[in-house]
This record gives structure tokens, sequence and C-alpha cells, in this order.
């Protein structure tokens, strides 16, 4: 199977475990983020993968939450085991994970998968997903306490991983700058499957309860600084004097720096919904005239590859990541640039033929990032791993 189109031929690609005549790997996966307030793209990446992996792989979710007080809204696959991994609250054990790694993760399996920098220590093989190096190259979009978290978790990955997966050959290419070896990252890009249900009356019935009304433009993801949506409502505000009817929607928890990022939301026709529920994301994506992405820095962007599953027009800041990823698909323009943003949104708005293309151009896009192939992708970075690398 080839890599996806505008990727380098850099992505592992092996037969699936499930009936290729091996024994099944035991893989154990690390689901803490699952359990965080705001999840992110790594816990929709780690549901999907504790959804998927059953199929070829028998699967050992482990957390310091015990499953019962897992978020509500997330739901491991039956045939996933669950391991608590005792008392405490995961802050405190990640601390002692970084900096004494302690206390060990002793789990009987064949391989060990951290989907993010809060790296266990582990006598299995270790394979860690590094998905953006934000907090060096842009140290102010976070806390210092964040900055120091990722930059001790990416040193352990550096020194202990067998395997690194990145979601981009962009955040590869970021990990070679930072002095890992080329042969030990794996580019294995994620992958959303668009449902195909319709919207039920009451999903649309809470959204309109809650503002969302009319025409609207859309834009998905967590509420911090480097998602820049100060350029975003400045960008709209400009839209808006010509379509004085048009809504900004804007869904996503709060994350890093959550009121340096929110400061200046509350305007005319901005309409905040915080976290919501997966069908409520899928009709707002669906509905929305324009996706909107106004990233400074992404290692991937999963609202982007969300809405081109689905079809939809995109425009996102010209950031590398977001130039991989769309390959020509979206209309970019440069990150913190409220004129060029602002005159792109107008630009598809006032020519419906525009938007109607660039919708169909998406959808091919989207075609390329197949969920199969991305559980592939993992399954041979764990096989890989479990023969030492070779």
């Amino acid at each position: 199977m080839d890599p996806v189109p505008g990727f380098k031929r850099h992505v592992i690609v092996g037969q699936m475990t499930n009936g290729s005549g091996r024994s099944r790997l035991r893989v154990g996966v690390h689901v803490g983020q699952l359990m965080q307030r705001v999840p992110g793209g790594i816990g929709r990446v780690t549901e999907m993968l504790c959804a998927e992996l059953p199929e070829h792989a028998d699967v050992v979710a482990f957390s310091s939450c015990p499953r019962r007080v897992a978020r509500a809204d997330v739901q491991l696959d039956e045939r996933v085991e669950f391991r608590s991994l005792g008392p405490g609250a995961p802050q405190w054990r990640y601390e002692l994970w970084h900096r004494y790694r302690r206390p060990r993760i002793d789990l009987p399996v064949d391989v060990c998968h951290a989907p993010s920098l809060a790296v266990p220590p582990t006598s299995a093989p270790l394979v860690v997903t590094v998905n953006d190096v934000v907090f060096l190259r842009h140290p102010d979009t976070s806390t210092p306490h964040g900055v120091r978290f990722h930059e001790r978790g990416l040193e352990i990955a550096r020194r202990e991983a067998t395997a690194i997966i990145v979601p981009s050959e962009f955040t590869g290419d970021e990990l070679v700058r930072e002095g890992f070896d080329r042969e030990r990252i794996h580019c294995v890009p994620p992958a959303v499957r668009a449902p195909d249900r319709v919207p039920t009356e009451s999903t649309c019935t809470r959204l309109h309860r809650r503002g969302v009304r009319g025409p609207y433009v859309f834009a998905a993801g967590t509420i911090e600084p480097r998602k820049d949506h100060a350029t975003l409502v400045a960008a709209f505000e400009r839209v808006r004097a010509r379509y004085p009817d048009l809504t900004l929607v804007i869904a996503g928890a709060s994350g890093w720096l959550p009121k340096k990022a929110a400061y200046d939301l509350e305007r005319p026709g901005v309409v905040v919904l915080g976290l919501v529920s997966a069908d409520e994301l899928d009709l707002l994506y669906r509905r929305a005239e324009v996706v909107i992405s106004a990233s400074i820095y992404e290692g991937f962007g999963l609202p982007v590859l969300e809405a081109l599953v689905r079809g939809r027009p995109v425009v996102a800041s010209a950031i590398p990541s977001h130039v991989e990823l769309v390959d020509g698909a979206a209309h970019l323009v440069p990150p913190a640039d409220v004129d060029a943003l602002a005159a792109a949104i107008i630009a598809l708005l006032d020519e419906p033929d525009a938007r109607a293309e660039l919708s169909r151009a998406a959808r091919e896009r989207g075609r390329h990032f197949d969920v199969a192939a991305t559980i592939e992708g993992h399954l041979a970075v764990y096989e890989r791993a479990v023969s030492g690398g070779r």
C-alpha cells in the first residue's frame, strides 16, 4: 500500500496481524489522555486506536484513573482489557515517571505505546508518538510547567523509545532537528471516519438552543493561544461587515492559558460552544459554509482532516503541517494575517462555484486518509519494535 499522497515514503507498511499466520501481538496503550478534562486530538486518536486495534491485536489499556471514573463520553471497546495503575493523581504519577522513571509499568504485553509525551517506564519495547514540538518552537503558548513536562517527555522518548511515531513528515523533520535518529521515526498519519448517519432532530435542536442558527463559518479545536483565535475573530469581524447575518461558531474545550486565548471571543456574531458531543461536532462540520483553522503551529491538524473527509471547504493557515496535509485541497493563507484570512473567507462566500469545487477537492483528499492504513501502520511499527527495530 502506498503512503498517503503528499507524504514521503517513510511510512512503514506491513501485513495486518489478523489472519497473517503470526501470533497476535499484545499491545499496551496508555490511555491517560482519554481521562483528561481536555482530551484534544491525542485523545481522539487514542480512542480510535482502542476501537480499531482489537481486530488485529490484543489491547491492554492502562491509566492511573480507574475505569469507573473515566470521562462519560469515553467508551472503550469491550474487547480492550483495562488495567488501572492504582491510586494517585495522574499528574503526580507522570512527574514520577519523568523524574525518576518509577513506578515501573509491568504489564503482560509485547510492546508498550505512549500516544503522548506522558511516557511510562516499562520493560517492554517502547513506542512513543510525538505529535509536535510546539513547546520548543512557541513556548509562550503553554505554561512553564507544560513546557518542562513535554521537554522531559521528549528527552525520555529520544533516550528510551525503540520507535517513534509521528503524524506528519513535518514533525519527523522537527525531531531530526532535535537530535533524533531518522531511522527510528515512522510517519503514520491519523485518520478519521466520518459518520454516515443523518444528524438527529434532537442534535439540531440542542445546537439551535445554543445559538447555532443561520449560515455560519466554523472552527474546531482546543481554546489555547497557538490556535490563534484572536486572528480568527478579527478576520470574522471584517467578513461580517459584508455578511451581517453570518455567525462564527467555535467548538472546543479550554486548554493551555485559556484566559489569554479567549479574552476577545465575546464579540457580536461569535458563538463559543465549548466541548461538544461527537454528534454535534459532526453536524457542525457538515453544515458550515467554510471551516477555518488559523493555528500558528500544528504537528498535523486534525480539525482540518475532519473537515476534508466531510467534503467541507477549508481555509487554513499556511503552516508546514497544513500544507502537507491538504496537498492543494484547501485555501491557505499566511498565519496571523487578518487581511488574508478575511479575504479568503469572503472569496469563498462570494463564489458558490469556487466553494463547491473546493468541497470536491477536500472530499477527494480526505479519502486518502484511511483508518485501516493508519492501524496497519501502527501494527507495523509495533512489530518492528518487538523485533528490536530491525
